[in-house]
């Protein structure tokens, strides 16, 4: 590969500098990418005089940059006559963006050296103005192939990158691109670029594989948060082999905005945010929608409703951060207006609380105590007039405030708010206005629940906390155990602990609930149910832990023999929209198996494992055990509730083993038990749910 160095076109009456130029960038302006290691590069020439200019001092300009990922070893790109890509060898581009102005123009890639050489490709392109394009030029002299594609610029959530991926290698035919075994794209044809793909910021290494699963290689890829990457396959100009060039955008940052109307004597008031209106005819003691709004420095103001040439009450200069969610309060009495920013959090809320800011708006009140019925609100200090607390998670059931102000011997009530239920998937803003016989005005949002639970240590992640918080269980210091038949034939069995019976004919498939026991058994027993004949016993010990103990029993057959497996529990509050998934893997002679999620597909569309080829229409959407050993459970996963396609694969060969389709309740505990099957592919699964 070889560097390309700036090449200045010099125009009769202008200079354009069209390669390589780098910089400081804006928000949605692509940013330089490394090129390979500078090698030799010829000389600049002369350039002919341009039809028309591609750039100009009017903002109606879109960002082009151009890569040569084609077999042939030079090539010169022009637009409308301009050049903008010289002697071009294959895997030179640019190595940042060119302002072309905006508009229609005929692309043309020739072969360098030749008088009046003729085009090796000829087409019409059209740019929009503030849109980022990538140019890429493909095979060979004979079947030049241009490939344009607008990058997706639009904001990404936190930690996050965007993955767009352009095929330029003509050989292998259609692509698979595969993430740690989890396939991003599918069926990616030469000439052609796939959809954009959202991944968590960090190092993905690609792995390329054909239509019929063989692999062509790994080429790196990392990801930086909040930039997008047009990823360019491309055969490698020494070894012909599958290369990549990522060119990357930083996207545009942006923040979630509303305004609340909290000035006791001011009217109606139309809110504009650099000369959009935000919000109309805004009245006392209301707040406008949450709107998106790119990060910045920005004007606000403040005009009498319905009135658009009417002078301003409030001129205010607002600085929004990356990913902050503010709430712009409008204080005060009208001949003192001022503009209160107070943060909210509209992540997803703990399992059993809300998220609560608490903001004191009450005109007169220097500052304000909040307490329940109960007695003070813990945690909160005094709250200085137009400041808020900092959002907080405040446990689930009903309560009410009281505000006050003044000293504590003989305080003067502001405000107070009448017992309310608070919920979960919640964030809440209590604005006290101090405004006479008005409650304090509540504000909700709803951002859905989290894996994360509210412990007097403060807020923890789901996976640590005991089963008491959880709402789940009796508590702490309790031992309680459940069986799975997870045999393969049809016999009900009876499950024993320490001789007495617990569990009594228990049917193949199905788990029982728990059983509570006052001191942990010390030997488990199985036998046919309604008989004597012993099939499995196990010597235990089982100590008791502070949170409690709860255990599945899984009895599986291991060839002749009955075995018992124990796996621990925690019995948790699952968040909505979730299932908890486990997976028993019981079939011999399958020493590993891999299980994923795949994502729904017409039933006309799924091909039979069996025939060797892809499912179709389906692509991993979680693994769900990336190995399961043989007579071993795997971790508990959180997966989507909903409709789902389960495909079981050997671990090492990939050799399809069978898809099952479930159907998974919300906030629901499941086992899900392989078993040995007496048609092809040799496993069958059964689906069981815990019950409390």
């Amino acid at each position: 590969m070889r560097r390309l160095l700036p090449l200045p076109l010099i125009l009769a009456a202008l200079m354009l500098a069209l390669a390589a130029c780098g910089g400081d960038e804006q928000p949605q302006r692509p940013t330089d990418t490394p090129p390979p290691t500078a090698t030799e590069t010829p000389p600049p020439s002369a350039t002919p005089s341009p039809k028309i200019p591609l750039t100009a001092a009017v903002p109606e300009a879109a960002l082009l940059r151009v890569m040569n990922a084609s077999a042939v070893a030079r090539l010169t790109v022009t637009l409308d006559g301009v050049e903008i890509a010289r002697s071009f060898r294959p895997g030179m581009y640019h190595s940042a963006p060119e302002r072309v102005r905006a508009g229609q123009y005929r692309l043309a890639a020739v072969t360098p050296g030749q008088e009046s050489p003729s085009p090796l490709l000829e087409e019409t392109v059209t740019f929009e103005a503030d849109v980022s394009y990538v140019a890429v030029l493909a095979g060979d002299a004979d079947e030049l192939r241009l490939i344009v594609v607008r990058e997706d610029l639009s904001p990404l959530p936190q930690a996050t990158a965007r993955l767009h991926v352009i095929q330029a290698l003509p050989q292998p035919g259609p692509l698979a691109i595969q993430d740690a075994g989890r396939t991003l794209i599918a069926g990616l044809d030469f000439g052609a670029q796939s959809d954009p793909v959202t991944l968590p910021e960090g190092d993905h290494p690609l792995t390329l594989l054909t239509a019929d699963g063989t692999p062509l290689g790994e080429v790196p890829f990392y990801g930086m948060a909040r930039y997008a990457y047009t990823v360019v396959l491309h055969p490698d100009p020494d070894s012909g082999s599958p290369a990549a060039i990522a060119l990357r955008s930083r996207v545009e940052d942006v923040a979630q905005i509303r305004v609340m109307h909290a000035s006791p004597d001011l009217p109606p008031v139309d809110v504009w945010l650099d000369g959009e209106l935000l919000a109309a005819n805004l009245p006392f003691g209301e707040a406008s929608a949450w709107v998106t709004q790119r990060a910045g420095s920005h004007q606000l103001q403040l005009r009498p409703a319905d009135q658009p040439d009417a002078g301003p009450y409030l001129y205010k200069q607002v600085a929004l951060q990356a990913d902050q969610a503010v709430t712009l309060i409008i204080l005060d009495t009208r001949d003192r207006l001022r503009i209160a920013n107070v943060d909210e959090d509209l992540s997803p809320t703990p399992t059993n609380a809300a998220w609560l800011v608490l903001v004191n708006a009450a005109v007169g009140a220097p500052q304000v105590t909040v307490s329940t019925f109960g007695g003070t609100l813990p945690d909160v200090r005094p709250i200085p007039f137009g400041q808020a607390t900092h959002p907080l998670p405040f446990a689930t059931g009903s309560s009410g405030f009281v505000f006050e102000t003044g000293p504590a011997a003989a305080p003067r009530e502001v405000g107070r708010l009448l017992e309310r239920p608070w919920e979960p998937g919640i964030a809440y803003a209590v604005v006290v206005t101090g405004a006479p016989d008005v409650s304090a005005v509540v504000l909700e949002t709803e951002v859905g629940i989290g894996d994360t639970v509210l412990a007097p240590e403060g807020v923890i992640p789901l996976a640590g906390a005991p089963p008491a918080l959880s709402g789940w269980g009796p508590g702490a210091n309790v031992f309680a155990m459940r069986v799975v038949h997870a045999l393969s034939d049809s016999t009900p069995i009876d499950f024993l602990a320490d001789d007495a019976p617990i569990f009594e004919t228990i049917p193949a498939g199905t788990a029982t609930a728990y059983h509570e026991f006052v001191t942990p058994p010390r030997r488990l027993s199985v036998r046919v149910a309604g008989s004597q004949l012993l099939l499995a016993e196990e010597e235990v010990t089982l100590p008791v832990i502070p949170e409690g103990t709860y255990l599945t029993v899984f009895v599986y057959r291991d060839g002749a023999s009955v075995r018992l497996l124990l796996a621990s529990d925690n019995p948790l509050q699952l968040p909505d929209g979730y299932a908890l998934l486990r997976v028993l893997h019981a079939v011999p002679g399958r020493p590993a198996l891999r299980v994923e999620r795949l994502e729904n597909a017409p039933a006309s569309a799924v091909v039979t494992p069996a025939s060797g080829e892809p499912v179709g229409g389906t692509s991993p959407q979680a693994i769900l055990a990336d190995m399961v050993i043989f007579g071993q459970a795997s971790d508990p996963v959180l997966t989507p509730a909903g409709a789902a396609i389960v495909h079981v694969m050997e671990r090492v060969s990939l050799d399809p083993a069978g898809d099952f389709t479930f159907t998974l309740a919300p906030r629901t505990t499941y086992d899900l038990l392989l078993l040995p099957a007496d048609t092809p592919p040799g496993v069958r699964a059964v689906l069981v749910a815990h019950e409390g």
